[in-house]
């Protein structure tokens, strides 16, 4: 059971890693410059709160309309997540995105 949740854990942070990456450094400058907090800062705060709600797998940085967003994995999708999940934390928007069960490989 240990061993389930650190896979979990493992797959959640190689997600923010790699989507840490993949954010531009212009969004992040501009973002400095203007005194608001960065989308890493926001997802990072937001993250175990997220996490808490029954359903939610997982959390990262992502693009919505060539903007960028906090991703929501779920699971299943449910209308009963779609009410608990925020629609924007701090100006950035929020996706929930399906991804079915994590399991380790």
């Amino acid at each position: 059971m240990k061993f389930r949740y650190l896979y979990l854990f493992a797959f959640v942070v190689s997600i923010s890693i790699i989507n840490f990456e993949c954010t531009t450094k212009e969004t992040t400058q501009t973002r400095k410059d203007t005194g608001m907090r960065t989308i890493e800062q926001v997802l990072e705060e937001n993250t175990p709160r997220l996490m808490l709600i029954p359903g939610v797998v997982g959390t990262a940085i992502g693009e919505c309309e060539d903007e960028p967003c906090i991703k929501v994995l779920v699971n299943v999708f449910t209308e009963e997540l779609e009410l608990k999940i925020p629609k924007s934390i701090e100006d950035f928007v929020v996706e929930i995105e399906e991804v079915g069960d994590i399991r380790p490989l």
